[in-house]
């Protein structure tokens, strides 16, 4: 749904293993709650960058390729919209999620950064703090992500939770640009 996500309203429909998989999930941890009585949630935590992630993150590629002094090489387009959330916050999403007591067993809440950014902008902000950021992009859309996504609009998790962002996107990858860093080497 190119649309805004409202957990209340949007059909899921996944396009990929991956994001079938996170709809079981819900769907499991719901009949789960119900079925033995346990407050559950089912936290839509949008892409995480930070300190910590292990698997591929293209903050971080950015970021560590800017650091060795290497060219970013994107293969798909810079309009590509993208919408983060900063480690930090979502461990205040799950701290909040576990203060917040009962509510219809699993729900659906969205967890976001709150920005809609491009691979572009993104890039845009990591050049401007690292300017020897060298990022090129190609065109197109990413051939490895086919679950198109609307923003995520965080109306339960501010509502239910009391979560809202604190991280902005720029400050996030300047935190995270002191990560790498302090930390070269070691992993993410």
């Amino acid at each position: 749904n190119p649309g805004a996500l409202d957990e209340h309203t949007t059909m899921v429909n996944p396009s990929s293993v991956y994001g079938v998989t996170k709809v079981c999930g819900e769907q499991l941890t719901a009949v789960y709650g119900r079925d033995y009585h346990v407050a559950t949630s089912a936290l839509r935590i949008c892409p995480v960058y930070g300190p910590g992630r292990s698997t591929h993150c293209i903050v971080r590629s950015f970021i560590e390729d800017a650091l060795a002094g290497t060219v970013s090489r994107v293969a798909f387009g810079a309009d590509l919209p993208r919408q983060y959330v900063h480690v930090d916050d979502v461990v205040g999403a799950i701290a909040a999620a576990l203060r917040a007591g009962s509510h219809p067993a699993g729900m659906a809440i969205n967890i976001s950064g709150g920005e809609v950014l491009t691979v572009g902008d993104i890039a845009a902000i990591v050049t401007d703090l690292l300017p020897t950021a060298r990022i090129e992009f190609g065109h197109g859309p990413d051939p490895d992500d086919r679950d198109v996504q609307g923003p995520f609009v965080l109306t339960r998790a501010k509502e239910i939770l009391g979560f809202d962002p604190q991280v902005s996107m720029r400050d996030g990858i300047a935190r995270y640009i002191e990560h790498l860093t302090t930390h070269a080497g070691e992993q993410a």
